[in-house]
């Protein structure tokens, strides 16, 4: 049985189509409407229950020891944010005043106002809490989009995507990407103090240099 004549021309003109197709260029990568990568910044809290023992204000060594585990194992330091919770009992104030001595030894300061986080600690316990801003750099690179044809010029979807993740990487205190520090200037009399007490000071030793060369150059210096 033989095919009709219109049958391969369809199959011709669909191929023909398939290719034609295929040549032509794609305009349409670059919108300049792509989703800007950033790093996400997220609030972390870490809590540790300090026990003490009934009727006395002091931490025991094997607690004093514990806390200070659980800040080296979380690496507490710059830009985290300690307090401390306890329920209000007359010597809750002097047991703050104990534990916060403690942080302020290994060079952490307590705010005076801390979250409240879950159930209220037992009458003879304080929860140390610790807030911390943690950085989701952005996945680089981005290569979702075709960086050719670029017709209109649009910036690419990754373009700077490298920068940001740097920079989240980088950055001390996580904080600051939310909201920056404020700019306190500089001290411009401490930075000129230096300099005056250089202008000020007279040479030392210079009259002994001076013979020493000349002692050298002439030949001179003998006992």
């Amino acid at each position: 049985m033989s095919l009709p004549k219109t049958f391969f021309r369809l199959v011709a003109l669909t191929s023909l189509l398939g290719v034609t197709a295929a040549c032509i260029p794609r305009t349409g990568q670059q919108t300049g409407a792509a989703v800007v990568h950033r790093n996400e910044v997220s609030l972390v809290r870490l809590t540790h229950e300090v026990r003490f023992a009934p009727g006395s204000f002091e931490l025991t060594p094997a607690e004093a020891a514990a806390v200070n585990a659980f800040l080296a194992n979380n690496s507490v330091g710059y830009g985290d944010v300690l307090g401390i919770d306890m329920v209000s009992t007359d010597a809750a104030e002097e047991r703050r005043q104990v534990l916060g001595e403690h942080l302020r030894l290994n060079g952490l300061a307590v705010t005076p106002m801390a979250p409240v986080i879950g159930p209220a600690p037992a009458a003879n316990a304080a929860v140390l809490i610790v807030e911390r801003y943690v950085v989701t750099p952005p996945d680089c690179p981005d290569w979702s989009q075709d960086s050719t044809p670029n017709y209109a010029n649009a910036p690419s979807n990754f373009h700077g995507c490298a920068t940001r993740a740097n920079l989240g990487r980088m950055v001390a205190n996580p904080y600051d990407l939310v909201e920056g520090q404020e700019f306190e200037g500089t001290n411009g009399e401490r930075t000129t103090r230096g300099i005056e007490a250089y202008h000020d000071q007279k040479p030392t030793g210079a009259a002994k240099l001076g013979s020493q060369i000349t002692k050298a150059t002439t030949g001179g210096g003998g006992k």
